[in-house]
């Protein structure tokens, strides 16, 4: 990555100079012009292909999409989570940040995800926590995160709740998840939503 960074740098530094100060009668700083003005697409493809490889770069380095298989009432389900699992906690994570001495606590997580405050989903016999719920720095969860999972009941219906949370909702304007990070979702919005709207995957 660094060697990618350093000749996306030297491109741009080439693309940058100005040479509007330039004498027309120095046949030394015309050469120079004319030198520059020749690099300058190969500046360009280089900047181009550093972009590229950059991006290329960043998406091979996201983790997989994992997918679980669900029993519905029409039939088994292929369902892709629709957040990685580096965005999700495990148990122990979850009783540590909920903890008030910052001790992990696995019974924690099973006691909130029980009582419908925390949405929990099993993935390959550990459960996972989408890290959103939770106020590290208030060692809580967001009380409109409880709420939301309150209402839609979530240990009886964990992977409809998730799916909820990281659906675009034309009544929200976007995603429930991302109106949580942004402090915006309210509980009348939840309880609008959930009113117009429907969510489950039974």
């Amino acid at each position: 990555m660094k060697l990618i960074d350093d000749s996306a740098v030297l491109s741009r530094a080439v693309l940058d100079v100005s040479v509007d100060g330039l004498a027309a009668d120095d046949k030394h700083l015309a050469a120079y012009n004319e030198w520059l003005q020749a690099l300058k697409p190969i500046a360009e493809a280089v900047d181009q292909e550093s972009r590229e490889l950059k991006a290329h770069v960043a998406q091979s380095d996201q983790a997989p999409p994992v997918s679980v298989e669900l029993e519905t009432a029409t039939g088994t389900l292929d369902y892709v989570l629709p957040v990685s699992l580096d965005e999700t906690l495990s148990s122990s994570e979850v009783g540590e940040l909920l903890s008030p001495s910052g001790n992990p606590n696995r019974t924690l997580a099973k006691r909130r995800r029980q009582s419908n405050e925390l949405l929990g989903v099993e993935i390959s016999g550990h459960y996972r926590y989408p890290r959103f719920q939770i106020d590290a720095l208030k060692r809580c969860i967001h009380p409109v995160v409880a709420y939301a999972n309150s209402e839609m009941e979530s240990s009886e219906d964990p992977w409809g709740t998730l799916d909820w949370w990281y659906t675009p909702d034309r009544i929200l304007g976007g995603r429930p998840v991302d109106l949580v990070i942004a402090g915006e979702l309210t509980e009348e919005a939840v309880d609008n939503t959930l009113a117009f709207g429907s969510h489950g995957m039974s």
